[in-house]
Protein backbone atom coordinates (compact mmCIF):
# COMPACT_ATOMS: atom_id res chain seq x y z
CA UNK A 1 0.00 0.00 0.00
CA UNK A 2 1.68 3.53 -1.03
CA UNK A 3 0.95 6.77 1.49
CA UNK A 4 0.61 10.20 -0.57
CA UNK A 5 -0.01 13.48 0.47
CA UNK A 6 -0.53 16.15 -1.78
CA UNK A 7 0.86 19.51 -1.49
CA UNK A 8 -1.41 22.64 -2.49
CA UNK A 9 -1.10 26.21 -2.57
CA UNK A 10 -5.09 26.47 -2.89
CA UNK A 11 -5.99 24.96 0.61
CA UNK A 12 -9.94 26.24 0.41
CA UNK A 13 -10.47 23.58 -2.23
CA UNK A 14 -9.83 21.01 0.36
CA UNK A 15 -13.63 21.83 2.03
CA UNK A 16 -14.82 21.08 -1.57
CA UNK A 17 -16.67 18.07 -2.36
CA UNK A 18 -14.07 15.44 -2.26
CA UNK A 19 -14.69 13.98 -5.43
CA UNK A 20 -13.64 17.20 -7.21
CA UNK A 21 -9.90 16.37 -5.46
CA UNK A 22 -10.31 12.46 -6.57
CA UNK A 23 -11.19 13.68 -9.81
CA UNK A 24 -7.30 15.91 -9.80
CA UNK A 25 -5.92 12.39 -8.44
CA UNK A 26 -6.96 10.19 -11.31
CA UNK A 27 -5.03 11.53 -13.75
CA UNK A 28 -2.32 9.92 -12.34
CA UNK A 29 -3.33 7.13 -10.18
CA UNK A 30 -6.70 5.80 -12.35
CA UNK A 31 -9.28 3.54 -10.90
CA UNK A 32 -11.94 3.57 -8.57
CA UNK A 33 -11.63 6.49 -5.22
CA UNK A 34 -13.37 6.47 -1.93
CA UNK A 35 -13.80 9.42 -0.78
CA UNK A 36 -13.74 10.92 3.20
CA UNK A 37 -14.40 14.34 4.01
CA UNK A 38 -16.14 15.33 7.47
CA UNK A 39 -19.99 16.55 7.04
CA UNK A 40 -20.66 18.82 9.55
CA UNK A 41 -24.49 18.01 9.01
CA UNK A 42 -24.42 13.97 8.89
CA UNK A 43 -22.18 12.56 11.56
CA UNK A 44 -23.24 9.30 11.20
CA UNK A 45 -25.82 6.83 9.57
CA UNK A 46 -28.84 7.94 11.43
CA UNK A 47 -30.20 3.93 11.62
CA UNK A 48 -29.23 3.89 15.26
CA UNK A 49 -28.44 4.88 18.69
CA UNK A 50 -25.69 3.72 20.01
CA UNK A 51 -21.79 3.77 19.13
CA UNK A 52 -21.71 -0.24 19.72
CA UNK A 53 -24.89 -0.39 17.22
CA UNK A 54 -23.45 2.37 14.78
CA UNK A 55 -20.52 -0.36 14.45
CA UNK A 56 -22.39 -2.93 14.10
CA UNK A 57 -24.66 -1.72 11.44
CA UNK A 58 -21.78 -0.21 9.30
CA UNK A 59 -19.30 -3.45 9.73
CA UNK A 60 -23.04 -5.43 8.36
CA UNK A 61 -22.89 -3.20 5.68
CA UNK A 62 -19.33 -3.17 4.79
CA UNK A 63 -19.49 -7.24 4.07
CA UNK A 64 -21.38 -6.76 0.81
CA UNK A 65 -20.95 -6.02 -2.34
CA UNK A 66 -23.00 -3.80 -4.42
CA UNK A 67 -25.13 -6.41 -5.79
CA UNK A 68 -25.89 -7.75 -2.91
CA UNK A 69 -23.71 -10.33 -2.57
CA UNK A 70 -21.26 -11.06 0.61
CA UNK A 71 -17.58 -10.93 -0.01
CA UNK A 72 -15.92 -13.73 1.48
CA UNK A 73 -12.74 -12.57 0.52
CA UNK A 74 -12.53 -9.90 2.79
CA UNK A 75 -11.96 -10.29 6.37
CA UNK A 76 -14.02 -7.82 8.77
CA UNK A 77 -13.38 -7.27 12.37
CA UNK A 78 -16.66 -8.09 14.40
CA UNK A 79 -18.27 -4.81 16.17
CA UNK A 80 -16.80 -6.00 19.80
CA UNK A 81 -12.95 -6.35 18.00
CA UNK A 82 -13.50 -3.43 16.03
CA UNK A 83 -14.61 -1.02 19.24
CA UNK A 84 -11.43 -2.77 21.18
CA UNK A 85 -8.92 -2.38 18.64
CA UNK A 86 -9.77 1.65 17.31
CA UNK A 87 -10.37 2.49 21.60
CA UNK A 88 -14.20 3.01 20.90
CA UNK A 89 -14.80 0.49 23.71
CA UNK A 90 -15.68 2.95 26.10
CA UNK A 91 -17.99 4.61 23.65
CA UNK A 92 -20.29 1.51 22.94
CA UNK A 93 -22.90 2.32 25.02
CA UNK A 94 -23.10 5.89 24.26
CA UNK A 95 -25.47 7.62 22.12
CA UNK A 96 -23.58 8.67 18.69
CA UNK A 97 -25.04 12.60 19.07
CA UNK A 98 -23.87 12.95 22.38
CA UNK A 99 -20.00 11.91 21.53
CA UNK A 100 -17.59 15.36 20.82
CA UNK A 101 -16.42 16.69 17.95
CA UNK A 102 -13.14 14.41 17.90
CA UNK A 103 -14.61 11.08 18.95
CA UNK A 104 -17.46 11.40 16.67
CA UNK A 105 -15.58 12.22 13.76
CA UNK A 106 -12.95 9.36 14.62
CA UNK A 107 -15.40 6.92 15.00
CA UNK A 108 -16.35 7.76 11.11
CA UNK A 109 -13.15 7.72 10.20
CA UNK A 110 -12.29 4.31 11.42
CA UNK A 111 -15.58 3.26 9.78
CA UNK A 112 -14.24 4.14 6.84
CA UNK A 113 -10.86 2.77 7.11
CA UNK A 114 -12.29 -0.34 7.78
CA UNK A 115 -13.65 -0.44 3.99
CA UNK A 116 -11.87 -1.84 1.83
CA UNK A 117 -11.25 -0.28 -1.45
CA UNK A 118 -9.02 0.56 -4.36
CA UNK A 119 -8.24 3.97 -4.27
CA UNK A 120 -8.86 5.38 -0.86
CA UNK A 121 -8.75 9.72 -0.48
CA UNK A 122 -9.14 11.42 3.16
CA UNK A 123 -9.98 15.16 2.69
CA UNK A 124 -8.98 17.14 6.34
CA UNK A 125 -9.17 13.69 8.61
CA UNK A 126 -6.49 14.92 10.98
CA UNK A 127 -8.47 17.99 12.62
CA UNK A 128 -10.38 17.88 15.47
CA UNK A 129 -8.82 14.62 16.01
CA UNK A 130 -5.77 14.51 19.03
CA UNK A 131 -2.24 13.79 18.34
CA UNK A 132 -3.26 10.27 20.53
CA UNK A 133 -6.05 9.32 17.80
CA UNK A 134 -3.89 10.29 14.81
CA UNK A 135 -1.57 7.89 15.39
CA UNK A 136 -3.97 5.21 16.63
CA UNK A 137 -5.10 6.06 13.05
CA UNK A 138 -2.74 5.66 11.24
CA UNK A 139 -1.16 2.46 12.95
CA UNK A 140 -4.91 0.88 11.82
CA UNK A 141 -4.60 1.77 8.63
CA UNK A 142 -0.81 0.56 7.90
CA UNK A 143 -1.81 -2.82 10.05
CA UNK A 144 -4.72 -3.67 7.62
CA UNK A 145 -3.56 -1.97 4.15
CA UNK A 146 -7.67 -1.75 3.13
CA UNK A 147 -6.41 -0.09 0.02
CA UNK A 148 -4.12 -0.24 -3.01
CA UNK A 149 -2.94 3.64 -2.29
CA UNK A 150 -4.15 6.28 0.35
CA UNK A 151 -3.88 9.67 -1.01
CA UNK A 152 -4.19 12.51 2.21
CA UNK A 153 -5.82 15.91 1.09
CA UNK A 154 -4.40 18.51 4.29
CA UNK A 155 -4.71 21.92 5.97
CA UNK A 156 -1.77 20.86 7.75
CA UNK A 157 0.44 18.15 5.91
CA UNK A 158 3.30 18.73 8.71
CA UNK A 159 0.75 17.60 11.68
CA UNK A 160 0.13 13.93 9.12
CA UNK A 161 3.74 13.78 8.60
CA UNK A 162 4.73 13.42 12.20
CA UNK A 163 3.07 10.23 12.58
CA UNK A 164 4.20 8.79 9.04
CA UNK A 165 7.51 10.10 7.72
CA UNK A 166 7.48 7.86 4.26
CA UNK A 167 4.27 9.62 3.06
CA UNK A 168 5.15 10.39 -1.40
CA UNK A 169 5.17 13.40 -1.87
CA UNK A 170 2.48 14.58 -4.34
CA UNK A 171 2.20 18.37 -5.78
CA UNK A 172 -1.71 20.08 -6.75
CA UNK A 173 -0.85 21.57 -10.66
CA UNK A 174 -4.52 23.04 -10.79
CA UNK A 175 -6.12 20.49 -13.10
CA UNK A 176 -4.52 16.99 -11.38
CA UNK A 177 -1.84 16.05 -9.44
CA UNK A 178 1.89 14.97 -10.30
CA UNK A 179 5.32 13.72 -8.35
CA UNK A 180 6.93 16.26 -10.32
CA UNK A 181 7.08 19.73 -8.42
CA UNK A 182 8.48 21.17 -11.54
CA UNK A 183 5.65 20.21 -14.05
CA UNK A 184 4.67 23.91 -16.09
CA UNK A 185 7.29 25.97 -13.82
CA UNK A 186 5.18 25.40 -10.76
CA UNK A 187 6.56 27.95 -8.11
CA UNK A 188 6.12 26.90 -4.51
CA UNK A 189 6.35 29.91 -2.01
CA UNK A 190 6.70 30.12 1.53
CA UNK A 191 3.73 30.74 3.59
CA UNK A 192 0.83 30.19 0.85
CA UNK A 193 0.87 26.32 1.15
CA UNK A 194 -0.46 23.56 3.41
CA UNK A 195 3.17 22.44 4.64
CA UNK A 196 4.61 25.35 6.34
CA UNK A 197 7.93 25.73 4.22
CA UNK A 198 8.99 27.03 0.73
CA UNK A 199 9.92 25.03 -2.23
CA UNK A 200 11.66 26.71 -4.83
Amino acid sequence: MDLYIVYTTDVAQIDFDPDFLAAKCSASFPGHYDCYQPSAFARYSGFTRTVGEEINFVLQAQQYTLHGQRDCHIGYLNATDFASQWALAQWTDHQVDHLSGGWSKFLSVALFTHLHSDIKLYADVTRQLSDKLIKLFIHNLLLHQPARKVIFWELDCNRLSRFYSNLKPLYDLGDRVDTNQWVLGKTWHFGDSNFGYGVH
